[in-house]
């Protein structure tokens, strides 16, 4: 309770007792030992696979954003998968390894990160769960529960992409296939 004593009076936005928190929560308890997330509330639509991946991490700057916009446009081009996140001090870039030269040429800047062996497991989901609490939670916790970590993970409205280790899509794609469908 003191542990979340800070989370929970920030969210209240009051001062709040650790003896409350350890009241509400055995109520909270008794309402969510039948209404947990797992997989039984949850069905995926589709879960599919893209190996021969490969990812690079560059600092956020300009120089580097207005750079990956054009490459974009070629990978477009070309027709090639690729996808990237970006944050406040990182864009991280996933793409086909077959194109490793492709973005070198068009990303000449530092790499904080880059890693050669690179598959993606996707889900697709009906629009109904997108407003269901836990959806990725549970897929994440299944996950995490075979020991495997997850590079990156992306979304859209009705789909996940699970980036791991080439070693790691057997069981991530078989977890899921065996959970969720």
């Amino acid at each position: 309770a003191q542990y979340l004593q800070p989370l929970v009076e920030t969210r209240c936005q009051k001062s709040v007792q650790p003896t409350a928190i350890v009241t509400a929560l055995g109520r909270l308890q008794k309402n969510m030992m039948t209404e947990a997330p797992n997989e039984k509330n949850f069905t995926v639509d589709n879960i599919s696979v893209k190996s021969g991946l490969a990812t690079k991490t560059f600092f956020n700057t300009p120089e580097t954003r207005t750079a990956i916009h054009k490459l974009a446009e070629d990978m477009h081009a070309k027709k090639r998968f690729y996808q990237y996140t970006e944050s406040t001090h990182e864009i991280s870039l996933f793409f086909e390894r077959k194109t490793a030269d492709l973005v070198s040429n068009k990303l000449p800047f530092s790499v904080k990160y880059q890693n050669q062996a690179i598959a993606c497991v996707g889900i697709s989901f009906s629009e109904e769960l997108f407003e269901q609490p836990g959806l990725l939670y549970v897929l994440m916790q299944r996950i995490t529960l075979q020991n495997i970590n997850l590079i990156d993970i992306s979304s859209t409205f009705t789909e996940f992409n699970f980036f791991v280790r080439d070693e790691d899509v057997k069981i991530v794609f078989e977890t899921l296939h065996d959970c969720f469908l």
